[in-house]
């Protein structure tokens, strides 16, 4: 469902970037590594999703020390 999602919503196009740069900043860690990983489709739209989510969920579990 999610994949689904952020291709939709960057098939929408750039104008979308600031809704899904807002929601990196979201409480919730999931909402935050869904976001993360749509961003970077907007980047490379032909990357892995389940790779760019799993590094997406060290990230946030991880905090800002992690690197993607």
């Amino acid at each position: 469902m999610q994949k689904s999602l952020s291709r939709a919503i960057v098939a929408l196009g750039e104008d979308l970037v600031s809704v899904v740069d807002e929601r990196l900043q979201a409480e919730d860690d999931t909402v935050r590594a869904h976001a993360m990983v749509t961003r970077d489709m907007f980047d490379d739209p032909d990357a892995g999703f389940a790779h760019a989510l799993d590094a997406a969920k060290r990230v946030v579990a991880l905090g800002s020390e992690a690197t993607v």
